[in-house]
């Protein structure tokens, strides 16, 4: 490389073009060295002009914030070409030196994915760094599974690192609930089928397990296949989340309807240590598809308890709901008594942190409950009417007659073809129809307010 192109080079990353050994904050986060800049960047013809024009004790040096290493800095962006240059200009101490933050090379190949640096980091002296924990007690096992590295862990266990496949950090992660949270199916099976199958449940220090995970970041082909493996779709986390109820905070829709159909439906109104229950996690995040699918499958019908069979496992508040729903107003709504609908549930389960955003959410729920049950009637009262063809020779009698009477089937038959069609009916329908109500009747109770 040329002396222009060279100091050209520098000026572009923000150096003085004279100085070569000066650090600088590269995007205003990172203090680098002209060398350890150009070892990040992958440029060999850089750093071996810098090496031969005043640079050279810089190929160890260090950065001032996190005690970077150029080696360390090149493994970490892949460029192995570099990382053995540096090796065979005196830095062949720093393939096993860690950062303020505890981690080496090897962690930071592993964790990128570079398999080939990881081999020669191992044959160069730097082999029980494959089981060597950062600050957090992260080891190379772990950093593997939040990018999904299957061939980087089959080759850590082929070295001596099975033992890693279920070790936890100071946060209880392991292994398989960090694959689980980032989404990487094909490891997680990997592991269990190395050993880690004691991990399907286990829960991490805050009480989330796999199932927890999944369901939170939306990976139902994960929620699947742990639950085969016997996940618990109710466990319950140290704050009172259910899978349903991390589901329902990020809206994960499919999650939550496939939740419903392999036994946690009761859990649509199960309340957090705070008091959040599906329903207001997805209103908060105005998630409406995951709260239309709440209203319809019962999240803001009665508890047993309302009926008056508490059995142990309804909210204590739940009973009293019935009976009244407190406003900001100090007055109070007295419950009719019909229907299902839980007035209270309503209430809390729509409130948001502004009014602004309650009467927003309220409004829009409000007017797909209203369209849902219009759809309904018109279609079966009106389209499936209308749509029935009278036999020719029939004609001539409703003629005969000066007006034309369709037959009338059944509704029960009619509620079949529009189920088959998509339509909403039974319990769903009247769930939905009696939020409405409630809504509507909450909304001009609080206008009137």
């Amino acid at each position: 490389m040329n002396d222009a192109a060279a100091r050209a080079w520098l000026a572009q990353q923000g150096f003085q073009r004279d100085d070569v050994t000066s650090e600088i904050m590269i995007n205003g986060k990172v203090p680098r060295c002209p060398m350890a800049c150009a070892c990040q960047n992958g440029r060999l013809d850089v750093c071996r002009w810098l090496f031969e024009n005043g640079a050279a004790q810089d190929v160890s040096r260090p950065d001032s914030v996190g005690s970077n290493t150029p080696m360390l800095v090149a493994c970490h962006g892949g460029h192995f070409a570099v990382a053995q240059w540096l090796y065979s200009v005196g830095a062949e101490d720093d393939i096993g030196r860690a950062n303020s933050n505890g981690q080496t090379p090897m962690f930071q190949a592993c964790c990128n994915g570079y398999l080939d640096i990881c081999e020669w980091l191992f044959s160069m002296g730097a082999s029980s760094d494959i089981r060597t924990a950062d600050n957090s007690e992260n080891t190379p096992m772990h950093v593997i599974c939040w990018k999904g590295h299957i061939d980087i862990g089959r080759w850590l266990v082929s070295m001596g690192a099975r033992c890693d496949i279920s070790k936890a950090d100071k946060w209880g992660w392991y292994p398989i609930l960090v694959a689980c949270d980032h989404g990487h199916l094909s490891l997680i099976k990997w592991l269990y089928a190395e050993g880690a199958t004691g991990d399907i449940n286990r829960p991490n220090n805050y009480g989330q397990a796999p199932m927890h995970t999944s369901c939170y970041n939306g990976h139902l082909h994960i929620c699947k296949w742990l639950f085969d493996m016997e996940a618990d779709v109710r466990a319950v986390d140290n704050q009172g989340f259910t899978p349903m109820l991390w589901a329902c905070t990020n809206g994960h829709l499919p999650v939550c309807e496939w939740l419903l159909g392999v036994g946690a439906a009761d859990d649509i109104r199960t309340a957090n240590v705070i008091g959040r229950t599906p329903m207001l996690a997805a209103c908060t995040g105005e998630h409406m598809p995951a709260c239309q699918c709440l209203v319809l499958n019962g999240a803001m019908n009665q508890l047993d308890a309302v009926a008056g069979d508490n059995g142990g496992g309804a909210e204590p508040a739940a009973a009293s709901a019935a009976a009244s729903v407190s406003t900001a107003g100090g007055g109070a709504i007295v419950a009719d008594g019909a229907g299902r609908i839980n007035r209270k549930l309503v209430e809390v389960g729509t409130l948001l942190h502004s009014q602004a955003r309650t009467d927003g959410v309220r409004t829009a729920l409000l007017a797909w409950a209203d369209n849902l049950v219009a759809v309904h009637d018109v279609f079966l009262n009106v389209v499936l009417r209308a749509s029935i063809l009278v036999p020719v020779a029939q004609m001539a009698m409703y003629q005969d007659r000066g007006r034309c009477t369709l037959p009338r089937l059944p509704r029960e038959v009619l509620e079949r073809i529009g189920a088959w069609l998509g339509v909403e009916i039974g319990e769903r329908l009247r769930n939905v129809h009696e939020f409405a109500e409630a809504l509507r009747f909450m909304l001009r109770f609080l206008i009137a307010l």
